[in-house]
């Protein structure tokens, strides 16, 4: 079909169809997972519908790596607390150092899931307790002025880590945004 929504309806009841895989056989989890995985999600990031994408993987990894997922929430759950309360401080402490930089900006932060603290597992830490950054905040500015000015006050209020950072902004992106990681 040439229309767009017909495909957005598709991804729509592939996700609904994925929030209720629990009540299936472990069997037919691993099969929607898997195709999921193979013909879905590629679909979503092709259309950069990046809240499917982080579900539609989230789910995937829950029914396809059931042991490592369930152990990264459980770890996760018993940090939960303290990490909600570190993003609080670290917004307000944020907050703070771009008023004195002259930014305005919008600041949100949240708890990374499961799947993402896998991968960084599996790249970076191999141990759950090695993850260095298991929350991210999300700053959003007016201009490219402002974000790089939001970089200055990022590296005088925490200490830059070598090889983790990348300048999103700089680089040719196929999105119609600029992030720095």
């Amino acid at each position: 079909s040439e229309d767009i929504r017909a495909l957005l309806v598709a991804l729509a009841d592939r996700l609904e169809a994925m929030r209720f895989l629990e009540f299936l056989p472990q069997e037919k989890q691993a099969h929607f997972a898997s195709e999921t995985v193979e013909v879905y999600l590629p679909l979503v990031k092709l259309l950069g519908l990046h809240v499917f994408e982080a579900e539609l993987t989230e789910l995937c990894f829950r029914y396809l790596q059931p042991v490592e997922y369930h152990n990264i929430r459980d770890w996760l759950e018993n940090h939960r607390i303290s990490d909600e309360d570190f993003i609080r401080e670290a917004i307000d402490t944020f907050r703070g150092a771009l008023q004195s930089h002259g930014v305005q900006a919008s600041i949100t932060g949240a708890i990374r899931d499961a799947h993402s603290i896998y991968r960084e597992m599996d790249t970076c830490s191999p141990e759950m307790d090695e993850v260095i950054d298991r929350f991210a905040l999300a700053v959003i500015v007016e201009n490219t002025q402002d974000c790089y000015l939001a970089l200055g006050a990022t590296h005088a209020t925490w200490r830059f880590i070598p090889h983790r950072f990348i300048d999103h902004i700089a680089n040719d992106l196929k999105q119609n945004h600029a992030k720095l990681d």
